[in-house]
């Protein structure tokens, strides 16, 4: 089975630690704890299965899965180099005028 490596563009990044600030605002340490070990094993599934989730635009490759019904990772498979890359994270209690999938 090929595997992939994981890259995560620095937006995306950026996005995913406003979204964990924003919940240990809310709740604490448990629910963000909690939120980064499902992004973990998204991360795992990625990496082994990079086409599990669909096509968001099929003719730009761009790839959706959702975590805990609220976070949305957009994503591409770069074939040639066995590179999945992380393009942006959305939280659906965000703004979606604020959203960008390119920076």
């Amino acid at each position: 089975m090929k595997s992939y490596q994981l890259s995560w563009k620095t937006r995306a990044l950026k996005r995913l630690d406003g979204i964990v600030e924003e919940i240990s605002k809310r709740w604490n340490i448990t629910a963000v704890d909690n939120y980064l070990e499902a992004i973990k094993e998204r991360e795992q599934v990625l990496t082994r299965f990079p086409e599990a989730f669909p096509l968001l635009k099929q003719d730009e490759g761009i790839r959706r899965t959702i975590i805990n019904g609220r976070t949305v990772i957009f994503y591409e498979v770069d074939y040639q180099n066995n590179v999945v890359e992380i393009l942006s994270v959305y939280d659906t209690n965000q703004d979606p005028d604020s959203f960008s999938l390119r920076e």
